[in-house]
């Protein structure tokens, strides 16, 4: 027999002593002596991130922390004409933003406790240095938060998947629901801090009928969202991500076959035709299937908020639609690029090598290279999709 008991005072404890995570196989979530133990992986991951805000920061992982550390790394940047190899500080000085929340929550429980974040905000507000803050949570919505961002140069991208609060709630336990995310669009853009949505991703035959599409351009409509982006799925463990579907009843196998290529660009089409015919702007970082078809160079949608970075192949997509081609010679006219970046994009630019290039989509083709023997690319048209080999009799 199970009763619920009214908690009647919570207190701390500061000491050192060793303590213990007991799992179990299959459900992480156990019983013991009749109380079930809410031991789920991803809020104890999500834990183990925001900790790491505090212990053991990197620069490489864009996240709160000791406050005192970005002051440093801004006087750093902006007290001196000093040059320095640090990319970090060259894109400082270039004026593009700072991207927070992209690798961990930064609106969560845990800063009631430790008071970080709006301290940082206070030192990003106070160099002027414009910020990039993706998030799922309403706790930004809060006055303690909202009092800074609107005087900062900021712009918000709120993750929220496609669906009803039921299936948001089957594929993200934990998260504020759909509906919950979709008010603080609108309560954020109505306090005049730009705000757009990210949807991530879209689930093939879950979450992609046209009725979800339509719910969801009218939702980003009315909540005056600046911008959607839209990602299909991806994973970087693929036995856990497997696992976990299909103990909430998806074929996984299903879900792959529906994010293939030949699936997913009418997919994403769909999508794009639904937001547009309700005026909203919307990108994909997917330049391979939806090379023209963005409303921004950005993913994000910030184009004209910030200063751009243009050593992609985004830019290069937007290159060939202002002169009908792109060589590489126009890339190298690109002056501000990471190091890393140039040999990379480099390396790969003719097709073929780890990462994909303008020479995987089937809507651009290289009819000619230049002197270097480097790939020009242009936009098929329907003459040269035949001639590709991939038009109606290819």
């Amino acid at each position: 027999m199970f009763e619920w008991v009214e908690i009647t005072e919570i207190s701390y404890i500061e000491e050192e002593a060793e303590v213990y995570n007991l799992e179990v196989e299959d459900n992480p979530n156990y019983f013991a002596e009749g109380i079930l133990v809410h031991n789920c992986f991803c809020r104890e991951m999500e834990e183990g991130l925001y900790n790491r805000y505090y212990d053991g920061w990197s620069r490489d992982l864009v996240r709160p922390c000791n406050p005192e550390d970005f002051r440093i790394l801004f006087e750093k940047t902006f007290g001196s004409d000093k040059s320095y190899s640090d990319w970090n500080i060259q894109c400082l000085r270039h004026g593009l933003p700072f991207n927070m929340g992209s690798k961990a929550e930064t609106f969560c429980n845990e800063d009631f406790t430790f008071d970080i974040v709006a301290k940082v905000l206070e030192i990003f507000k106070e160099y002027q240095v414009p910020m990039i803050i993706e998030t799922k949570s309403h706790y930004i919505g809060l006055k303690r938060y909202l009092d800074i961002l609107k005087d900062m140069n900021v712009a918000v991208i709120v993750a929220i998947m496609g669906g009803s609060d039921t299936l948001n709630y089957k594929l993200e336990p934990g998260a504020p629901p759909a509906s919950t995310r979709w008010a603080l669009v609108k309560e954020l853009n109505e306090y005049d801090i730009w705000t757009g949505v990210r949807w991530e991703p879209i689930l093939g035959g879950i979450n992609s009928s046209d009725s979800d599409f339509e719910g969801y351009a009218e939702m980003a409509y009315r909540c005056h969202a600046k911008h959607v982006s839209f990602y299909n799925y991806r994973t970087s463990n693929a036995k856990i991500a497997q696992k976990e579907f299909e103990s909430r009843g998806y074929n996984y196998i299903k879900i792959l076959e529906n994010n293939l290529d030949e699936k997913w660009r009418p997919t994403g089409m769909r999508l794009l035709e639904k937001l547009r015919a309700k005026g909203v702007p919307a990108s994909s970082p997917d330049f391979i299937n939806f090379p023209f078809s963005n409303s921004c160079e950005s993913c994000c949608g910030v184009d004209g908020l910030f200063t751009p970075y243009e050593f992609t192949f985004q830019h290069a997509c937007k290159i060939i639609e202002k002169k009908g081609f792109v060589c590489w010679d126009d890339m190298e006219a690109i002056t501000f690029r990471e190091p890393e970046a140039y040999e990379r994009m480099k390396k790969v630019w003719n097709g073929g090598g780890q990462y994909f290039s303008l020479a995987d989509s089937p809507y651009i083709w290289a009819p000619e290279k230049d002197k270097r023997g480097m790939n020009i690319y242009y936009k098929i048209t329907i003459v040269e999709e035949e001639r590709k080999g991939i038009g109606l009799f290819g």
